[in-house]
């Protein structure tokens, strides 16, 4: 059955065990060989008795039991017996097996804490470090910020360092719970950093003459701490110059997104070369609140850490909607500000304060400002008016209905235009049950309330697809239900597919669709046949005709005129009273011949298309077909046209087709007599040239006057 299957139907299956399937192929291949040597004794009886009582089939069965013998020890032995011990195979598996990472990576190697402390410009960094198997431990610090000047393993001196090509100096630490001490002076700096490989969960800071940042409140950090000397206002405007790297320089870019929803992305991007952790404070905007996760937060401002070697880091916050909002410049030395707005076109904006720089991007409407520090931009935001009509158009619809024995499935598709963001209901039929809502390809958790199911309309264009099923099966006289679509439409189609086990007599509906046309060439055929019934050139009657061409229009309009010429022009050869010349009769025999064999394997195609195939109801009509019916209506209301269709059952054409071919074997013998009398009729064959007698010699025969006269 093709259709949609309800959650409740059942399937019974019979199975047959392995022990009756082997003996059915047993059954099968012995009748199969009783019946070839059957066949063969009838052909070669004699030959057989001869080569039994010769004894050679004694020999024969001998020479095939010591083949079968000697085919195992011809086959190939395995390749594997053959080869070498081990083999390449076992080799890989065993190269994998002691190469293979232990089974705890990623999570081998964790420190659950660590202190730093600074006194007397010595730090000091003792840190605990778990790990499960024997590894190296990158130690905290990096050549280019410190380095320490004695390192201990438990209180013991450690031997087993290195230093790779960036830098980094590492520890080899056997399995097990292990504290390490690092010991070295402060660096002679106002500001530096102190990255840590392996981040501890929590790490403790003492130092009453620095100024810490990177630690959170929670004991944690991202990746590195920054320490900054702690001076006095005059000191630090006197302070001179420092060797080393460069300060870093961050570009901050913030992206104002104002539609049903106002967002903020965020991007901040390093201007100065990598090689140093990064350590910020960036402050928030009135109203704004970091959705993204990873971000630290503290006191409206966004903790960031930047690693040697990462070069950006982003966010996504969302902004309280206000009437006013101000963007000002931090007074920070070490960032730059870029701003940029786009607003949807529900919001008017009115900009005071410094000059835009951009104000178009990609053929939209974008401002940038790039403000110094301490500069702003006023932005005063209002949502303008809108204006009485129509907001919210269904450009077209298309309904395709699945007809099953027991459910219908259907799926309705929407093309919707929409000037605001809005709630649109549509009204399903009473029985229905909804199967899924997908809006632009992506599928919405949207339930059923009662017969409506209200849909999320975001300004624009959108497609809407909503499934639903129907406890309602295929009946003789099947109809659309009732949906309302909640509003006017246009280009509204409706696509029926029955299934191919339904025999399709009429369809209607109250829009434009497709039409059964075998009616109108049937009733022509009646005509036709009520006039061949009275002709005097065949045996057939009117009911004969009829008969015949009602059922071979349905599968060839062709093939029914092509049997009924043959029919008349049979009756046309038996009516001719002269024959024409022996040419003309000899092609009309050969044409004759030809038709009657084409004439009879349409009645048997015709035989085999009506119990097996499907008919042909011409059924035609804006594309439509016996599998696809189409309905098209240009303008509708709220609620979709209803378009029907009568059919049977499959299984009553081919009853009928049954029947037809029963009665066309009885009436196609009398049929084949009288078309042979009428093939015969004054002769099968003329000959197209007379052979000439022969001239009789002068004496040979006497011939008297009289004659001769």
């Amino acid at each position: 059955w093709s259709g949609p299957v309800g959650f409740d139907q059942q399937v019974t299956l019979t199975l047959l065990s392995p022990q009756w399937n082997q003996a059915l192929g047993l059954l099968r291949a012995a009748l199969v060989a009783c019946l070839m040597a059957f066949f063969l004794w009838l052909a070669w009886a004699k030959s057989a008795r001869q080569f039994f009582y010769q004894g050679q089939a004694k020999a024969s069965l001998t020479a095939l039991a010591f083949a079968a013998l000697l085919l195992p020890s011809l086959w190939p032995q395995d390749s594997m017996a053959q080869s070498h011990f081990p083999p390449d195979k076992l080799l890989q598996e065993l190269q994998q097996r002691l190469l293979a990472d232990p089974e705890c990576v990623p999570y081998c190697l964790s420190s659950p804490q660590a202190n730093v402390q600074i006194q007397d410009d010595r730090l000091t960094i003792w840190q605990q470090v778990h790990t499960a198997v024997d590894t190296a431990v990158a130690l905290a610090g990096q050549d280019q910020h410190w380095l320490p000047q004695r390192i201990l393993l438990d209180d013991q001196p450690a031997t087993a360092l290195r230093r790779d090509g960036e830098g980094q100096l590492w520890l080899f630490v056997p399995k097990g719970i292990h504290h390490i001490q690092l010991v070295g002076s402060v660096p002679l700096r106002n500001s530096w950093q102190l990255p840590f490989p392996l981040k501890p969960k929590y790490i403790t800071v003492t130092a009453n003459e620095w100024q810490v940042e990177g630690l959170r409140d929670n004991g944690q950090i991202d990746s590195a701490l920054q320490f900054t000397r702690r001076q006095e206002n005059n000191d630090a405007a006197n302070a001179p110059l420092e060797m080393g790297s460069l300060p870093p320089l961050l570009q901050v870019e913030r992206t104002l997104l104002l539609g049903l929803e106002w967002q903020i992305q965020t991007v901040v991007k390093r201007l100065t070369p990598l090689g140093s952790a990064v350590v910020l404070d960036i402050p928030l905007l009135t109203g704004e609140s970091v959705t993204s996760e990873r971000i630290n937060v503290n006191q409206g401002h966004v903790q960031l850490t930047l690693s040697p070697n990462q070069s950006q880091a982003q966010w996504t916050s969302s902004l309280q909607q206000q009437a006013d909002l101000t963007l000002t410049a931090p007074a920070q030395s070490n960032t730059v500000e870029v701003w940029r707005l786009e607003a949807s076109a529900i919001w008017h904006v009115d900009i005071d304060g410094i000059p835009v720089v951009y104000h178009q991007r990609e053929g939209r409407w974008s401002p940038e400002w790039r403000p110094f520090a301490g500069e702003s931009v006023k932005l005063h935001l209002s949502r303008p008016l809108g204006v009485e009509g129509q907001v919210l158009t269904i450009d077209s619809s298309v309904l395709n209905v699945h007809p099953g024995r027991r459910s219908t499935d259907y799926e309705l598709k929407l093309s919707i235009r929409s000037s605001r963001g809005a709630r649109h209901a549509i009204t399903l039929p009473e029985a229905a049950d909804l199967q899924s809502v997908s809006i632009n390809g992506t599928t919405q958790p949207i339930q059923q309330q009662g017969q409506q199911v209200i849909l999320p309309i975001s300004p624009g264009s959108q497609s809407v697809e909503v499934r639903f099923r129907e406890a309602r099966g295929l009946e003789r006289y099947f109809t659309t239900p009732r949906i309302d679509l909640g509003s006017d439409s246009v280009n509204s189609q409706i696509e029926l597919h029955p299934p191919s086990e339904r025999w399709i007599l009429f369809t209607g509906g109250d829009a434009v669709g497709p039409a059964v046309l075998i009616w109108g060439i049937l009733l022509v055929m009646v005509v036709l046949s009520a006039g061949l019934g009275q002709t005097n050139l065949t045996p057939l009657k009117t009911h004969h005709w009829l008969l015949l061409t009602l059922v071979l229009t349905p599968l060839s309009t062709e093939s029914a005129l092509f049997v009924v010429g043959w029919l008349l022009v049979l009756g046309w050869r038996q009516s001719l009273t002269q024959p024409p010349s022996p040419w003309r009769f000899d092609f009309l025999q050969l044409g004759l011949l030809a038709w009657t064999g084409c004439a009879l394997l349409i009645l048997l195609a015709g035989i085999e298309q009506g119990l097996l195939g499907q008919p042909d109801m011409h059924i035609a009509g804006n594309s439509s077909s016996s599998y696809q019916l189409r309905w098209y209506q240009d303008r509708i209301g709220h609620e979709l046209p209803q378009v029907w269709f009568f059919s049977l059952s499959i299984w009553v054409y081919r009853f009928l087709m049954l029947c037809w071919a029963l009665w066309l074997s009885f009436a196609l013998l009398r049929w084949l007599n009288w078309g042979w009398y009428s093939f015969s009729y004054q002769g099968l064959w003329q000959p197209l040239w007379q052979r000439k007698k022969r001239p009789v010699a002068a004496g040979s025969v006497q011939v008297n006057q009289t004659e001769r006269e």
